[in-house]
């Protein structure tokens, strides 16, 4: 039962993380309306100029994950 609500909540938590990247976009838009375009367009801006740091980083990311998950399986023997 706790390994049950331990996994319904990182699949909540998985969600609300994958949810972000556009739910904060639009909630802006609906709560400023027209006033979020500065903001929208600065964000435009900073992604597209630091793309190759964010793809680095996504990289790295799953990269640690791969390599936790093949060290687990190592250990698990």
């Amino acid at each position: 039962e706790v390994d049950q609500r331990l996994r319904d909540v990182r699949h909540l938590v998985f969600g609300l993380v994958g949810i972000l990247p556009i739910g904060i976009p639009v909630v802006l838009v609906l709560v400023k309306g027209e006033a979020a375009d500065p903001a929208l367009h600065r964000i435009r801006a900073w992604i597209a100029s630091h793309t190759s740091v964010l793809n680095a980083a996504l990289v790295l990311v799953i990269a640690v994950l791969q390599l936790q998950k093949a060290v687990s399986a190592l250990l698990a023997y």
